[in-house]
């Protein structure tokens, strides 16, 4: 960038602007009103953030004000080689026109550029890449201020210039809209026909990933030239490798040369912190930073100060919400150059210990010998990143003990996220270690067994889940731990009742409530008790016993309510809903689940949200309103599905099953069917079982496939068989086994088959033996129409549309059908799910090396052609991708079937 030299007549020396300028429109506003309050002014920011393309902007917009009326003009000086107060002058006098001919001090210098700016009266001066000079400031921007009364400066800086009546504007990244904005304004100058909105999610994740800071998107988008969207975004990984130009050498070359450049303005000991820094994740706090790197990069005492100047330079950002400590975080450019740092920092392996002793003891200091409150998992929850890191850590330098406490610690918070294959490599890990360092502490290996245990559960793993409870059981009882013995007799009965002996779950569940009365009162033995509870209505809700069940979910909510407990609270919400649900209490039902809703979103239960959308569901379907109920079940079945919570998917697919039926298309019910089967297989969960393999023969009946529809039913009457005491469900496999006899003509009277399954149904009520006998009643009336379905052939062959006049047939060989069948394939085996543009592209021409831009337009291409042929208003824009719409039902026509 260089500025023209001043002339007599001229009233600015800006550059021409050599490419448009992209939003920071709040910017710009701010920095008008900021000189509404004073007359210096300065950006700051790391660079890259677009502090220069800010101020000449700023610039461009007020040049009418200062030139009008005559003004004094608007002038720019750039200082980027300057290194003295001298050079400083003479750039500014250059600017300006200055002469400063016959003057030799510094002093004289500086007052005669000080005249200069008065003579122009009002004026603004920018003062652009001031970050070498702040030590100059007082003897030249100081001075000039105070010489020329009617004059505004403009300065950008990575540090502030720390003088009186400085006002600061703190630059941060941009808005997202605004970088996808940049990203495609710039895209677009090395791929013109470039369209952001058809890839809008992966530029989004780009820009993302870079910060949304100016320079790396500027960066980022050349490489277009040579990228997809995809291959971008996939390569972004390790930032710094991207972000270059062919002339990386040079200030904005790159960002790692714009990130040394700040870097290398550091005394020694303050880039000493800013690498090893590197070692905590984003978000610590000053403790942490004087725990852990006090001492290591300098004396503790100092790193309050070492940190305040990575802070002004813009190499560390300080963030503070309220009630919270000020937490310091890398942009993640600027990371990826502290790790680079800190890889050839000799001093780095020294800092193990001190983390592991830090973040262990604040997982202590959260789970000392109460139940955690909210409180204390929000704390945890914004050091999760660091928890996580040194976990690894802990066992890596033999600190098993120490991981264990950080596992504990963590165990909650992540349960409360769904996070469940991780919580169990995490305790396969902490025993393993436990082991190898000769733990003999019969209750820290009961808590981990626990957990462990909780996450194999979850995860639908139930003989796994089973030996870490009765081993935990065990070690509580050798260690005489009665609160510690209940919370495993509450597993265990969890277990039972999983199995389908709900008289044996209330028994365990009975017995840890009598051992938990000899445990001392508080907040620990208040959360058990809640869970107790929580189990006991569940059991008896299952058995039908809806007064005891209501009873005893009451007592549960009570108690979570008490301690703050969002995720058991939500549990228990559920359950009551589920209870009102069964008792046809429609109106309770649907103001618990808003407030279950509600709760589950302020605690960030992501696996409580998708359970109760799949009871809504349930609801929804028995009051009819099946668009909507298929919506919560595929909803479910997604979340459960990324969460890895292989029964909880089982079972929302397993309603989405049911939705279908009733919406007309037994075809695709059992098709998800087939999958929910797969994914409950091995789970130990009969009562699933049963209910699958129940609406499987329904459909089949449906399907006229008689005989299977026969061994379908057996299956559910032999699963049922396992389930002691729970009569809905007995019910639900009676009324269906009525549909095969009604279907297959062994019964011939429909009225007296509907009268005796209303009756059966009326004395075992719920959502399960409801639908059931509106199942039955799709039987009785006969097959019904799949005329409002999407037929969809083998192969992708040919269609045909809800009321269309026929199928329609696709030319052989074309890229058309195999995306038409992976729409459709895709639309029935993870409903919810979109299909990306690169996945169309990959179908559609298998193994073919086409250049990304012909690529994408071969792309939209066939998704318009297949609009055109018929699938306008099925074929959608969904989650930065495309999707055959849920509001229809899509069935695939298999050959032979």
């Amino acid at each position: 960038m260089s500025a023209r030299p001043a002339t007599r007549r001229a009233q600015t020396n800006l550059p021409a602007a050599a490419t448009s300028f992209v939003g920071r429109r709040a910017d710009l506003a701010a920095l008008g009103a900021r000189f509404d309050e004073g007359r210096l002014v300065t950006i700051v920011g790391p660079g890259g953030m677009g502090k220069t393309s800010l101020a000449l902007q700023f610039a461009r917009d007020q040049l009418a004000a200062y030139t009008s009326k005559h003004g004094g003009g608007v002038w720019l000086s750039d200082l980027t080689e300057a290194r003295s107060a001298s050079d400083v002058v003479a750039s500014v006098a250059a600017a300006l026109g200055a002469s400063l001919s016959g003057l030799e001090s510094e002093r004289a210098l500086a007052d005669a550029v000080g005249r200069a700016m008065a003579r122009r009266g009002r004026v603004l001066v920018i003062l652009d890449n001031f970050d070498r000079l702040t030590a100059q400031a007082a003897s030249t921007v100081a001075g000039w201020l105070a010489a020329a009364p009617s004059a505004r400066v403009l300065v950008t800086s990575r540090v502030p210039l720390g003088l009186a009546g400085e006002l600061l504007w703190p630059l941060s990244p941009l808005p997202a809209d605004e970088a996808v904005a940049l990203f495609a304004r710039r895209v677009r100058e090395v791929q013109p026909t470039y369209d952001a909105g058809a890839a809008l999610h992966e530029v989004q994740q780009i820009v993302d990933a870079i910060d949304r800071m100016p320079l790396a998107i500027e960066l980022a988008a050349t490489r277009m030239a040579v990228f997809s969207s995809r291959e971008l975004r996939a390569r972004l990984d390790r930032p710094l490798e991207i972000l270059a130009s062919e002339r990386e050498h040079e200030r904005h070359g790159s960002m790692r040369r714009t990130v040394l450049d700040s870097v290398e303005l550091l005394s020694p000991s303050a880039r000493r912190l800013f690498a090893l820094a590197a070692s905590l994740r984003n978000g610590f706090t000053l403790e942490a930073a004087e725990a852990i790197l006090g001492g290591i990069a300098m004396p503790r005492e100092d790193v309050l100060g070492a940190l305040s100047t990575l802070v002004r330079g813009s190499l560390l950002r300080m963030t503070a919400q309220p009630g919270d400590v000020a937490r310091y975080a890398f942009f993640e450019t600027i990371r990826d150059v502290a790790e680079e740092l800190l890889a050839s920092e000799p001093s780095r392996a020294a800092l193990a210990p001190g983390l592991v002793r830090y973040y262990a003891g604040l997982c202590a200091a959260h789970a000392r010998d109460e139940a955690p409150r909210a409180s204390d998992l929000d704390a945890l929850a914004r050091e999760l990143e660091n928890l996580l890191a040194a976990h690894p850590q802990a066992i890596a330098i033999g600190h098993a003990s120490d991981a264990l406490t950080i596992a504990l610690g963590l165990e909650p918070l992540l349960s409360a996220r769904g996070l469940s294959r991780l919580r169990a490599r995490m305790f396969d890990d902490t025993l393993a270690a436990l082991a190898a360092a000769r733990e003999t502490d019969p209750v820290r290996l009961a808590e981990a067994h626990l957990a462990r245990g909780l996450a194999h559960r979850e995860l639908g793993e139930a003989s796994p889940a089973r030996g870490d409870f009765e081993q935990a059981l065990a070690l509580a009882r050798e260690a005489d731990q009665p609160g510690l013995a209940a919370t495993a007799l509450m597993r265990l009965g969890g277990i039972s009742d999983t199995i389908g002996d709900t008289e044996e779950a209330r028994g365990r569940l009975a017995e840890a409530l009598v051992l938990l009365e000899s445990t001392p009162r508080g907040s620990l033995r208040t959360l058990r008790e809640a869970e107790a509870f929580l189990r006991i209505g569940h059991a008896h809700r299952r058995e039908g016993d809806l007064d005891r069940a209501r009873a005893a979910i009451v007592e549960s909510i009570a108690r979570y309510r008490r301690l703050g407990r969002d995720e058991g609270l939500a549990s228990a919400i559920y359950e009551l809903a589920v209870i009102a649900i069964f008792a046809e209490r429609y109106e309770d039902a649907f103001a618990l689940f808003e407030e279950g809703f509600r709760v589950a979103r302020r605690g960030g239960i992501p696996v409580m949200t998708a359970a109760l959308k799949t009871a809504r569901g349930c609801l929804l379907q028995d009051v009819g309103r099946l668009d909507e109920a298929l919506e919560h079940h595929a909803d479910a079945a997604r979340i459960f599905r990324e969460l890895g919570s292989r029964f909880r998917e089982a079972s929302a697919l397993y309603y989405l099953a049911t939705t279908y039926l009733e919406r007309g298309d037994a075809a695709e019910a059992e098709a998800i069917l087939e999958r929910a089967i797969e994914r409950v297989e091995g789970v130990g969960a009969p009562r699933y079982e049963a209910l699958m393999a129940s609406c499987s023969g329904c459909a089949l009946v449906l399907l006229g496939r008689h005989e299977a529809a026969e061994r379908a039913i057996r299956r559910a009457e032999s699963a049922c068989a396992r389930v002691r005491n729970e009569p809905a469900l007995a019910c639900n496999v009676g009324v269906l086994r009525l549909a095969l006899t009604l279907g297959s003509g062994t019964e011939r009277d429909p009225a007296s088959v509907l009268a005796r399954a209303g009756a059966l149904v009326a004395a075992h009520g719920s959502d399960d033996s409801r639908f059931a006998l509106r199942a039955l009643r799709l039987v009785a009336r006969g097959a019904p129409s799949v005329g409002d379905a999407l037929v969809v052939t083998e192969g992708g062959a040919s269609f045909a549309v809800p009321g269309g006049s026929g199928p329609v047939s696709l030319p052989e060989r074309s890229p058309l059908r195999r995306i038409l069948e992976h729409l459709a394939r895709r639309r029935i085996e993870a409903p919810g799910e979109a299909v990306t543009i690169d996945d169309v592209i990959r179908v559609g021409w298998p193994g073919e090396k086409i250049g990304a831009e012909a690529a994408l337009n071969r792309a939209y291409v066939a998704l318009a052609a297949l609009r055109k042929k018929g699938l306008r208003g099925v074929l959608v824009s969904a989650d930065g991708g495309y999707a055959l719409s849920r509001a229809i039902v899509v069935r695939m026509e298999i050959k032979g079937r």
